[in-house]
């Protein structure tokens, strides 16, 4: 009987020997939770650098530069000498194109070949005052380039066209412009000194 109940118990220890050997290799194999983990939060911050990578890569678009503004005849409906527009109820009226050959301002030399003198009209045909200026002149040269204005040494500046200009009446000066020796056309622009929304006017004038 003692020797049955030695070998039983020789046979449990041994089963349980194999099955402790069959656990702790089953516990080797099997990958560990805190390493997945690890693994898969460190993938997303794997991608997301390659893609910082890649966007930085790319070479950055350049802003495009803004063309110097010219104005050309062939661009506009330009007036002709002597005509009159009507913008906003202010009428203006180019009247002639010469050459100047006086006195220039000190300090403010000619740029360009020589200076011209533009004549022109202004009526006011609104209801209200009006404050014309010869600044609401602009002339562009052959090649459409602005041009900038001359300085005559004239005293008092009598022929100017800057003056307050009640409804009804009107007045008449010149515009200087320092130019260039040129042939061909040239473009005189007025616009609007009471609504800057109102269109302006041109005037196809010869070249002096």
């Amino acid at each position: 009987m003692n020797k049955h109940i030695k070998i039983l118990g020789i046979f449990v220890l041994a089963s349980g020997l194999i099955v402790g050997c069959s656990e702790q290799s089953a516990t080797k194999n099997e990958p560990s939770h805190d390493v997945e983990g690890k693994t898969q939060e460190e993938n997303p911050n794997k991608q997301v650098n390659e893609e910082s990578e890649d966007e930085s890569k790319e070479e950055p678009k350049e802003e495009p530069k803004d063309e110097p503004k010219k104005v050309l005849i062939n661009e506009v409906n330009a007036l002709q000498m002597g005509d009159t527009a009507d913008i906003g109820g202010i009428k203006v009226t180019v009247t002639s194109i010469e050459r100047y050959t006086g006195e220039m301002r000190q300090f403010r030399a000619l740029k360009q070949d020589h200076a011209v003198k533009i004549g022109a009209i202004i009526k006011n045909t609104k209801d209200s005052e009006i404050h014309p200026t010869s600044y609401r002149f602009t002339l562009y040269d052959v090649e459409g380039n602005k041009l900038k204005y001359a300085w005559p040494a004239w005293p008092g500046g009598k022929t100017r066209l800057r003056e307050d200009l009640p409804p009804g009446k009107k007045i008449q000066g010149d515009i200087f412009f320092d130019v260039p020796a040129q042939e061909g056309s040239w473009t005189l622009k007025y616009s609007s000194v009471v609504n800057y929304a109102e269109p302006a006017a041109f005037w196809e004038i010869p070249a002096k």
